[in-house]
């Protein structure tokens, strides 16, 4: 078992942890684009995660007892990084990943574009040679 001082000092790092992760489905979401049901399934999924990760700290750090001076901690972790940080990395986090997104797919959608004229043109002149037999 741990001393209270650090077991309150990891619970504030999982709060922040919890958050930091957060952002990161939210970047995500802002960068590509999603189905209602997939952000449904990414925050089941997150959220039992952060479940797993805080039944462990409880488990390991103060053998499985409750403390609520823990849960305030993580509480508090996640107030300061939402207040201070957070809005900003999210915004231009996701502002940079837009434009390299947008500055790669560009000319990936430019090429895809050019072998369907190509192939629309070949399926027309095949068509026409059908027709005419």
């Amino acid at each position: 078992m741990t001393s209270e001082g650090e077991f309150m000092y990891h619970s504030l790092c999982m709060g922040v942890y919890i958050l930091f992760l957060y952002d990161i489905l939210r970047i995500l979401r802002r960068v590509l684009p999603h189905f209602e049901w997939m952000i449904s399934l990414e925050d089941i999924a997150f959220w039992i995660y952060c479940g797993v990760k805080v039944f462990l700290l409880m488990y390991y750090e103060s053998n499985g007892t409750l403390r609520w001076f823990a849960i305030g901690s993580a509480l508090f972790g996640m107030v300061v990084y939402w207040k201070f940080f957070s809005p900003y990395f999210v915004q231009y986090t996701s502002l940079y990943l837009n434009k390299i997104v947008h500055f790669i797919l560009r000319p990936v959608l430019r090429l895809l574009r050019m072998i369907k004229k190509k192939l629309t043109y070949r399926r027309k002149i095949f068509r026409m040679n059908l027709k005419g037999r």
